[in-house]
């Protein structure tokens, strides 16, 4: 079954004739979902504001998702894919939830993490991402994870952030400045062999160091 409103046709989601929930939520992939209004007045003032629109410009698996976090639900990354993650993500920065957002990442580091369920090719992206949350455990353990793959397989997928050789101007664009300035040292800073696993160990560990103190 569907809606119709602004001559767009919006699909029902699975649950949505059985919900009680009170707020019908369209999404940009045509999709209307039933959430509770309460829930995101409650943990979001930037959702709060929005409501009355009714549109959100996310997918329905990412506004799923993100509302499986703010009710602190026990998620399954199994099937999930990157795109809905990272999206997700920058909805948890987008709508002041960035408490929810950290919760996720717990989930995820629970399990595989975001490099076990994305793949090390992820691993700058994420990297970028991880200081909007000042989450500096997942950033050493993407360090620890994708530096001896990505010096082993020397492969561009992986981009030249993980190679100080291959360092540029624009290699750090994307990545905040203290947290650049701490992965640029901690390469400098130690005296293992570059690619071998104690060095990425060491440059995992200095990195932390150097945003502590």
């Amino acid at each position: 079954m569907s809606v119709t409103i602004n001559n767009k046709e919006y699909k029902h989601d699975n649950d949505f004739l059985e919900s009680k929930k009170d707020l019908i939520v369209l999404t940009s992939d045509g999709r209307a979902i039933k959430v509770d209004s309460k829930l995101l007045k409650e943990t979001s003032p930037v959702l709060e504001a929005q409501l009355s629109h009714l549109h959100l410009d996310h997918s329905s698996d990412a506004v799923k998702l993100h509302i499986k976090a703010l009710q602190d639900d026990t998620i399954d990354f199994t099937n999930m894919t990157y795109k809905t993650f990272k999206e997700t993500l920058e909805m948890c920065l987008k709508y002041v939830t960035k408490h929810e957002g950290l919760g996720l990442l717990g989930q995820i580091n629970e399990e595989k993490g975001v490099i076990g369920h994305f793949g090390a090719e992820k691993g700058f992206e994420l990297f970028c991402l991880m200081p909007h949350f000042n989450d500096m455990l997942t950033s050493c353990r993407i360090i620890k994870e994708v530096g001896p793959e990505a010096t082993q397989d020397k492969n561009d997928k992986y981009g030249d952030f993980w190679d100080p050789l291959l360092w540029t101007k624009d290699t750090m664009k994307e990545l905040r400045g203290d947290w650049a300035c701490a992965y640029i040292l901690a390469h400098k800073s130690t005296a293992h062999p570059y690619g071998t696993r104690d060095y990425w160990d060491d440059v995992s560990r200095r990195f932390l160091l150097m945003l502590v103190v």
